[in-house]
C-alpha cells in the first residue's frame, strides 16, 4: 500500500478506543462522545475498570464494546485495591 493511500486512511479512522490508560467514566460526557462516534459510523471500545458503576448504567448511548478490567476477584479486595476518588461513586 503507497504511503499516500495509507494516510489517507488514517485521516479518516473507523474504530474508537476510549480509554487504555485511566478511567473514562470520570468524564461527564462520555456517552454523548460515543453518540457522536456512532453518527460518523465509527466504532466504539469503552475499558472500565468498573468504579463507577452508576454511570455505566447511566450511558443513553451504548459503545460498541464494553471491557470491564478486572483489578480485583471480589468486593472486598476492590475497595482495598481502589479507592474511589469522588466520593460514593464506588459501587
Amino acid at each position: 500500500m503507497s504511503t499516500k493511500k495509507l494516510c489517507e486512511e488514517a485521516r479518516q479512522p473507523k474504530q474508537v478506543a476510549l480509554s487504555l490508560a485511566g478511567e473514562p467514566m470520570i468524564y461527564p460526557h462520555m456517552s454523548g462522545l460515543i453518540d457522536e462516534f456512532t453518527k460518523r459510523n465509527m466504532t466504539t471500545f469503552l475499558v472500565t475498570n468498573g468504579t463507577l458503576p452508576k454511570r455505566i448504567e447511566e450511558l443513553e448511548t451504548l459503545p460498541t464494546q464494553l471491557y470491564l478490567s478486572m483489578i480485583s476477584p471480589n468486593r472486598e479486595d476492590v475497595h482495598q485495591n481502589c479507592k474511589a476518588e469522588i466520593k460514593g461513586e464506588l459501587g
